[in-house]
């Protein structure tokens, strides 16, 4: 997995850059996983992905909102 357990004795900023940070690691491995969903001519796959992409990238966006966009 490429996501990393994260430290419990962070803060609650720290927390919450880290879980962008891991939004953005799946955001990376969908826009993969897409690309040879869509090579492969897998439609049913490429819609699950587009669906999780989207909504990995909404939430990535409320938390860099949250954190005032840093």
């Amino acid at each position: 997995s490429s996501i990393k357990d994260g430290d419990p004795e962070g803060d609650s900023q720290a927390m919450l850059q880290a879980l962008t940070a891991d939004h953005e690691t799946v955001i990376a491995t969908c826009r993969d996983a897409l690309a040879l969903a869509q090579k492969a001519d897998d439609e049913a796959s490429a819609g699950i992905i587009t669906d999780r992409l989207e909504a990995h990238e909404k939430h990535a966006w409320m938390l860099r909102a949250t954190l005032g966009g840093k």
